[in-house]
Parts: structure tokens; C-alpha cells; sequence
């Protein structure tokens, strides 16, 4: 029917015929490309390299060839998680400066400054030339304790020994190695709440893979609690079987609800009180369940960023190696078999592949060099965060030369005995204490033997690119093993030397320049009786 005041509908006009269509007046087709051909192009053929020994197995193809790979963001397994917590924890390099004898109290780690510690080494270094010209050091160690806080500084004797003098390097070498990260990890610390938590949060997959690694007392989703029913709800449930009775078999649905309701209405306040309490009390539970819930969501939400930050904070890549393959199999036998005789032995437990972002391209022009060795680095466990950001470091210009036999570089030793003497692992074997070494890959190109200190050199001899002080013990050759990219590891055992009079027990290894070295992992041990490392070598 047509509405009132709506103007007549007009009638649709007939469509005009415009005759045929000129074939110049159409558009012309779309052009259809011919189907390329795919260009085949030869692709190098990759060799895959294996070391067959019949005690080291199998060494699988990249397993030791190169650096650890780069992993996917936020997926950090447990172990690796572990590990950025030994490294990173800032009370333990507290503690282990206040084992040194700094004192903490009067300048807290936080405000330690390279200016202080340069002061420290610059001190020292005038202090070791007067102990070599018989010239009082009293003054001279007040300035010391004037510059770096050591504990009870008045009390202090004057630095008038060498072994004084050892002692008081190494708190400053600490120092040194602390004062690059410690700050920066107390601030990674302080996380701030940016966002609202809710109860899903918490969850493996919201959380990433960290929260997963983080163990089974992590939230996870279904672990909140029920929301106690309203009073009525109480009255429905324990009151739904009598009306079901009383209704009969044929009650229509929602007829028992329906019917409570009727009933609830009834009620006194004296009865719906007893129903309201029961539900303040179930309600003030659930609150409290709840509290608890988001304070380990928020906490769990900070361990994940915690963790994140530390390894962003690092620039590097770090991977745990597979218990048992084969480059793990070689490095346990080189803890193994270059360690010393004794009540303790030293077993090998997580092997850690690390790769510094921007180390490979420094490293580059001497990846090709054939005298490439896997060595010992004697690097404090307080210092490793800084080893892993800033790579390895020699000792500066300033600092005394009984921290330099041969010159300013980096040393390198073919024993991990020397190198584990540097943490401590196997003076507290008992407390089941474990240490954590690092093994460089080092291009020692020309080596140069020298037979006696030289502590002023600032570079290799001419023709030579390293230097070796040998020492009266030395892995013997013939036991070397070598990884599928060609550094050679020096397995032991050591055999004593020709000639090893007045010699240290073992040798070191120096290179002046840092491009010739980066890292390659990270060795946790642990020293154990000799008893047991019997059965730890069989389960290996």
C-alpha cells in the first residue's frame, strides 16, 4: 500500500540499446607473461665433519663447530636460566669483595668508580717499586686505604711484603671486574608494575617459556580459586533435594530455583544471617586465595622480566650442550685429565656454549689461524658478568707487574687446576660448592717460549704473535684431540718437561691482543672425594 504524503513511485525507464560495440572501442586484453623458467642454481656441497675416538665418542656434526647459535627470543631453558642467576647475583659479588676485605659500609659497590679503581692500581704500582727499593711504604699504603675502603683500614698494617701486596691486587682486581655491571644489575632488579595483572597471566603460554622453566610452583591456569556462591545459592544447594521430593519427578526446569525462592523469602533474618555469614567468611577466604594468587603472578611476572633483562643485558648467546655428546665428552676428559692428583677431583656438570654478539667479526682475520688451542681462562665467578659483556680483558697499564709475568695481555693456561685455584672449588670441596670456568678459543699463531719474566713487554716478540712460559708440567702432545674446526685441545695427562728446573708447575699462555681470543663456554664443576668421581666418569 502507497503512504500517505509519499510521492508516486516514477516507473523505471526502459534500458536503450547502443548497438554493437566497435572491436578498436574494447579494451585491450591483459598481457599473459610466458612462465618463467626456475634457474637452477649449484649449491656447494657441505662436508660434515666427524672425530671417531673410541673414549670421546662421536663428535656429531656442529656440535663444537663455531659458537652457540642464536636462539629464538624469551626461549631460555632452566639451565640457562640458572646460569644468568650464578652469574648476575649482585649479593654475591657483594659477598665475595667483603671476603676480600673491601668494606662495603663506607662505599657501597654501587658507587665504586673506574677513577677509584685506577687510583687502586696506580697506589699499588708505586707501592711494588718501593718494595724493590728498599723505600718505606707507610705513606704510601695510607693513600691506598685513603682511595679504595678496605675493612678496618686504621688498623690496617703498612703493605710493606709481596704477599701483602698479592693480596691487596686481587681485591682491587675484583673491583675492577665487579664495577662495569654491578649497578646495572641492581637496576635490572628493580622491575616496575606497568600493567594490571589478571589471573591468566601466569600461564606457560602467556608467560613464555621462562615461566614453564621456572618449575611447578609457578600459577599456572586453572589455579584460581572458586568463587564462593551468594546466600541464596547456599540455601538453594542444601534445600534442592527436599524440593525435588516435594515437586515430584514431572517439575518443570528451573521449578526447584523457582520454588527456593519462595521459600528464602520466608525465612527470618535470624536463619538468612546464618547463610550470610557463612558466606563472609567463604568470601573473605576467597579474597585472600586471591591476594595471594596475583602477589606470585606479579612475582612470577618479574622473575620472567628479570631473567629477559639479564640476558639483553649480556649481548650474547648462550646454549647448554647435551650431556654426553661428543663435545661434552671432550671437555670432561680435559677437566679429567689436567687436574692435579689429590683427596678432591674435579667432575664436570653443565657445559655452556657462548657467543658474544660481535666477537666473531673481531675474531674473523685469526678464525683461519692452524695454532688455535682451547684453553683455561683464571677468571673470578664475581667477575663473569663482565667477561661475557666486555669480553676477556688484559690488566691495565698502571697496575702492578706481579699480575703480568710476561707482559700486558691476556694469559691462558692448558690446566684447569690453575684455573679452578682462582674460585675456591676445591678449598671447599666439602660444602659441595661449584665453580664455573671459562674456556677460550685462542689463536696463538707464532709462539714464542720464554724462559724468564719479562713483565714490561707490551707486544709479542718480533716474528711471533704469542708467548709461552712453560712449565715444569705439560699435557704431552700426542694426547691432543682436535674439534671439527680445528682447535686443538691439549688432554692430558702431564708429563714433566726436560730441563723444568725453577719452573712454575704448569705453564701459561699470553697473547696481547684481544682479537685473538673469544669465548667458547662456560664449565661448571664440581670437586668431589675420588671415591665418587669413579661412578660420575661411568654415568658419563
Amino acid at each position: 500500500p502507497r503512504l500517505s504524503g509519499w510521492p508516486a513511485m516514477l516507473p523505471r525507464a526502459k534500458p536503450r540499446s547502443c548497438g554493437t560495440v566497435p572491436a578498436h572501442a574494447l579494451p585491450a586484453p591483459p598481457r599473459v607473461r610466458a612462465k618463467e623458467e626456475p634457474v637452477l642454481v649449484p649449491q656447494p656441497v657441505v662436508k660434515l665433519l666427524f672425530t671417531e675416538d673410541p673414549v670421546l665418542g662421536d663428535l656429531l656434526p656442529g656440535d663444537a663447530c663455531g659458537p652457540a647459535t642464536k636462539r629464538n627470543k624469551g626461549a631460555l631453558s632452566k639451565d640457562v636460566q640458572e646460569l644468568l642467576g650464578t652469574i648476575c647475583d649482585a649479593a654475591a659479588m657483594r659477598r665475595e669483595a667483603e671476603e676480600a676485605g673491601y668494606d662495603c659500609n663506607r662505599l657501597p659497590l654501587e658507587n665504586v668508580t673506574k677513577g677509584i679503581v685506577k687510583e687502586g692500581f696506580s697506589t699499588l704500582n708505586a707501592i711494588e717499586q718501593a718494595l724493590q727499593a728498599s723505600v718505606p711504604t707507610l705513606e704510601l699504603s695510607r693513600a691506598f686505604f685513603a682511595a679504595v675502603p678496605c675493612q678496618d683500614a686504621t688498623d690496617q698494617p703498612a703493605i710493606d711484603s709481596p704477599a701483602r701486596l698479592q693480596e691487596k691486587l686481587a681485591l682491587v682486581q675484583l673491583l675492577a671486574d665487579i664495577e662495569p655491571v654491578y649497578s646495572a644489575l641492581l637496576k635490572l632488579a628493580l622491575t616496575k608494575k606497568r600493567r594490571r595483572v589478571s589471573l591468566s597471566v601466569a600461564s606457560p603460554r602467556s608467560a613464555g617459556p621462562e615461566a614453564e622453566a621456572l618449575g611447578p610452583n609457578a600459577p599456572r591456569r586453572g589455579a584460581a580459586p572458586k568463587r564462593p556462591p551468594s546466600p541464596f545459592f547456599m540455601f538453594l544447594s542444601e534445600t534442592r533435594g527436599a524440593i525435588a521430593k516435594e515437586l515430584g519427578q514431572d517439575m518443570a526446569f528451573g521449578a526447584d530455583a523457582k520454588r527456593a525462592a519462595e521459600v528464602w523469602r520466608t525465612l527470618t533474618s535470624k536463619q538468612r544471617r546464618a547463610y550470610k555469614n557463612r558466606y563472609k567468611a567463604s568470601k573473605e577466604e576467597y579474597d585472600k586465595e586471591q591476594r595471594a594468587l596475583k602477589e606470585e603472578e606479579v612475582a612470577l611476572l618479574s622473575a620472567v622480566s628479570i631473567v629477559r633483562k639479564r640476558y639483553r643485558f649480556l649481548q650474547c648467546d648462550i646454549e647448554l650442550l647435551p650431556v654426553g655428546s661428543g663435545t661434552w665428552m671432550l671437555i670432561h676428559e680435559y677437566v679429567r685429565s689436567t687436574q692435579p692428583p689429590g683427596p678432591h677431583a674435579l667432575r664436570v656438570l653443565r657445559v655452556f656454549a657462548v657467543s658474544r654478539h660481535g666477537e666473531d667479526e673481531c675474531y674473523a682475520t685469526h678464525a683461519r689461524d692452524p695454532n688455535r688451542m682451547l684453553l683455561w681462562h683464571c677468571s673470578r665467578q664475581a667477575g663473569l658478568a663482565t667477561v661475557l659483556l666486555q669480553g676477556l680483558r688484559a690488566a691495565p697499564r698502571d697496575s702492578p707487574s706481579t699480575a703480568r709475568s710476561f707482559g700486558r695481555g691476556l694469559y691462558f693456561t692448558d690446566a684447569v687446576g690453575r684455573a679452578v685455584a682462582a674460585q675456591g672449588v676445591v678449598a671447599e670441596a666439602s660444602s659441595g660448592r661449584r665453580g664455573l670456568l671459562v674456556l677460550a678459543e685462542v689463536a696463538l699463531g707464532a709462539c714464542c717460549e720464554a724462559l724468564r719474566p719479562e713483565p714490561g713487554r707490551e707486544r709479542a716478540p718480533a716474528g711471533y704473535d704469542s708467548t709461552l712460559g712453560p712449565g715444569s708440567l705439560a699435557p704431552d702432545p700426542a694426547n691432543s684431540r682436535e674439534l671439527p674446526d680445528g682447535v686443538r685441545v691439549p688432554l692430558g695427562p702431564a708429563v714433566q718437561q726436560q730441563a723444568s728446573a725453577g719452573r712454575p708447575p704448569h705453564g701459561e699462555y699470553m697473547v696481547y691482543s684481544a682479537a685473538r681470543a673469544r669465548l667458547r663456554y662456560l664449565v661448571e664443576v664440581r670437586a668431589v672425594p675420588a671415591s665418587e668421581a669413579a661412578t660420575l666418569d661411568a654415568a658419563a
